[in-house]
């Protein structure tokens, strides 16, 4: 049996300063979002010019760049994400990672060449589903944050393709992308990245306006 190669660390970049640090202490590769389409919403973010400079210094380094494009997409954004995707296939970032099957069949039309990852906001929990998305073209997939090391074992036994997992970080406590308390006391979309963190609020300390005392 062939030893398995040691397993990427891939660490987020939410500017062009914290990329280099992510891989002046190791990081063989970094996911970073663009100004549109991520959930990376309040990262800082790459425009275009800075996402090309982010490759070719991954080229020199010898590491990846993943780039997000994972938002819940709404019909107004397909035409911006279209753009995008093929803006991309030109560039050709080693990854993009996407978390709607409607943006998945748009890249595998408008940007065939590009490899596709899938977001841990699709809370992929089980094998079988891993490869129903491996069968739809997604060659790495990003499970869910909620799973125990146990179901995670199981996931990686069964699928048949790369299998990438958060080990640090914003561990979010609920269903990704899909919790609405950010909605309902901020006004603050989680599927287009901008939730509140409403679960880590000092609940204490907070009342509901139009429910005094509770």
């Amino acid at each position: 049996m062939e030893p398995r190669p040691p397993p990427e660390i891939l660490a987020p970049a939410g500017t062009p300063a914290k990329l280099e640090t992510a891989f002046h202490f190791g990081a063989g590769a970094a996911y970073l979002g663009l100004e549109d389409w991520s959930l990376r919403k309040f990262a800082g973010n790459f425009d275009w010019d800075q996402l090309e400079w982010a490759l070719g210094l991954a080229r020199d380094l010898g590491r990846r760049i993943y780039v997000a494009l994972n938002v819940l997409a709404f019909e107004d954004d397909l035409d911006g994400i279209t753009a995008a995707l093929r803006r991309l296939a030109v560039l050709r970032p080693q990854g993009v990672i996407v978390g709607d099957p409607g943006v998945l069949a748009l890249g595998r039309r408008e940007a065939p060449g590009l490899r596709y990852h899938l977001s841990t906001q699709t809370s992929v929990t089980n094998s079988a589903a891993a490869n129903w998305w491996f069968d739809q073209g997604v060659e790495r997939i990003v499970v869910a944050r909620e799973l125990s090391m146990d179901q995670l074992r199981g996931v990686v036994r069964g699928a048949t393709g790369e299998i990438e997992a958060f080990c640090h970080g914003a561990v979010c406590v609920a269903w990704s992308g899909r919790c609405f308390l950010s909605l309902y006391w901020a006004d603050r979309d989680p599927r287009v990245g901008a939730c509140a963190q409403g679960c880590r609020w000092p609940y204490r300390e907070l009342e509901d306006r139009r429910r005094p005392g509770e």
